[in-house]
This record gives C-alpha cells, structure tokens and sequence, in this order.
C-alpha cells in the first residue's frame, strides 16, 4: 500500500547487530520483520546470550534511531491507547494490562517477544543458509521452514532457469534433503526479484561451479544405454515386420507355382495315347 515504510538496517556493524537483536525494543506494531542472515543475529554459539536482549524503552534507542522511526513507533502506540479502562483492562489484581504512559506492554524478554509476537501483529521472515546454526528460541517457534537450493547443472535446460528447487520441513530440522513426504516445487523466480535485492558486497556474482549433471557419467551412461535399446527396439520390430512381408510373398509364389503345376499335370492327364491316336479321356 501507498501507506507502507521500508525501512533497512544492516547487521554488519555493532550498533546495527545490537539494534536488530533488540528490534522489538523499538519496533512499531504491525511490522513486517524481515531478517537476513538470522544466523549471525542469533546464533547457537554460547558467546551468545538470550538475556542480553532484555527489554529497554524505547526511548533509550531515541538516538540510535532516525527520527521518523522513533516517532512512528509512538503513532502506532497511540493507536492501541484506551480512552477509558474497561473490565478486560484490568486483571484480578488490579493491574492494569498497559504500562504508565497508558500504553500496550511490550515482551520482557527475546523468548517471550518470539512467543507473543501474534499479539503485537508482527509477522516475521528469518532467512538463513544453514537453520542448525539459528538459536533455538527462533527456530522452536516458527510455523514454517522452506529450504531452496538452485542447480547450476540444470541450467542447459531451459525449465529450470531461475527455478530453485523448494519443500517446506520441520523448523527443527536441517532440511538438507527431502524425504518421500515433502511436496517439491520448482517455482519461477522473476528477474525484478533479483533487481531488488544485493546479495553481495562487491556486486558482482559468482556462478556456481556445479557441474552440468547432463555431462556426468552417473547420467550420461544410463541414458545412452536407454537410448540405444530404443534403438534396437525399433531396428528388431522394423526388420521383423521386413522379414515377415518377405516370407508371405515366398508363400504366396510357392502357392501360385503349385496351382499352375497342379492344373499343368490335370491336363496332362486328361490326355492319353491309344495305338498312337489320341482320345479324350473323362
């Protein structure tokens, strides 16, 4: 929509790997949270602490952030203040379900943040070269993994350009291969979808050295094999078919000659000499 807002922040520097560990410190409501290279962010090594992420106001990112980031994040707040406390406000202890300003409380923690982001309309994406590497307090709670992976070999044939190999699995599993359940797709990754998005830092790409699997001997060989006894098959049956035609001709001849023998003798027959005069006989 016209309303929406791009907003980028690198984790190859400290200030931004600490901003995007913290993001729902300052993150606005109804955000779509997307997180490259998660692994980096998160990841499993025991250097790595959870509770190093622990809730801070978002005015302590005040100066961190650009300006329209931290005043939109109150825009959004003010859309979820009350006017006046209701019942469901409140709980039996009379506590009030919003913090002192009169606003919705955000999660203490990272794990927390993970678990209730539904509550806060957050949508988030992580994406990863390796989700083994990803600590598990993302990986416990996402509803889907997709692993793709793009064949260089394939690339003689013109099908499979641009066309990664995708099948969603379990988050807690490395999806490295698919099992006999995985539904495959091969799906068409537009050419505007490769504009969008810098992949490397020198902005040049290195192809794959994959080899073409249509050149490899584990492929080539069965194939050649498959297509020579098509071969033979056609050859086998045309040559048959040859050799049958022939024989029903020699038949056919044989029995043409015979007749004209038979009739030859009949008539043969039907004359006999007698005392040097011929008599007709029958």
């Amino acid at each position: 929509p016209d309303s929406a807002q791009l907003w980028r922040l690198s984790s190859q520097n400290e200030e931004g790997l600490n901003l995007w560990r913290n993001w729902y410190h300052w993150m606005p409501t109804g955000a779509l949270v997307l997180i490259d290279e998660v692994q980096d962010v998160y990841p499993t090594e025991a250097t790595f602490k959870p509770e190093s992420c622990n809730y801070k106001h978002v005015d302590n990112y005040k100066e961190l952030i650009p300006e329209h980031w931290y005043t939109y994040h109150y825009t959004q707040l003010e859309k979820f203040k009350p006017d006046d406390l209701t019942s469901g406000d409140v709980d039996d202890l009379g506590r009030e379900l919003f913090n002192e300003h009169g606003h919705i409380i955000y999660p203490k923690t990272l794990k927390e943040c993970y678990m209730r982001h539904r509550k806060y309309n957050w949508d988030i994406i992580c994406c990863t070269p390796d989700i083994t590497s990803v600590h598990k307090y993302i990986r416990n709670v996402s509803q889907y993994a997709y692993s793709h992976k793009y064949f260089d070999g394939l690339a003689g044939i013109p099908y499979y350009n641009r066309r990664p190999r995708i099948f969603e699995h379990n988050p807690k599993l490395d999806g490295k291969t698919p099992n006999k359940a995985s539904t495959i797709t091969w799906k068409k990754i537009p050419i505007e979808v490769h504009k969008c998005y810098k992949s490397t830092a020198t902005g040049g790409i290195t192809k794959g050295q994959g080899k073409n699997f249509l050149y490899s001997p584990a492929f080539a060989f069965p194939v050649a094999a498959v297509f020579l006894c098509i071969l033979y098959w056609i050859w086998y049956f045309t040559s048959n078919e040859s050799a049958v035609e022939s024989v029903e001709e020699t038949s056919q001849v044989d029995v043409v000659n015979n007749q004209k023998d038979t009739s030859s003798n009949t008539n043969n027959a039907a004359i006999q000499v007698l005392d040097g005069e011929p008599v007709s006989v029958g």
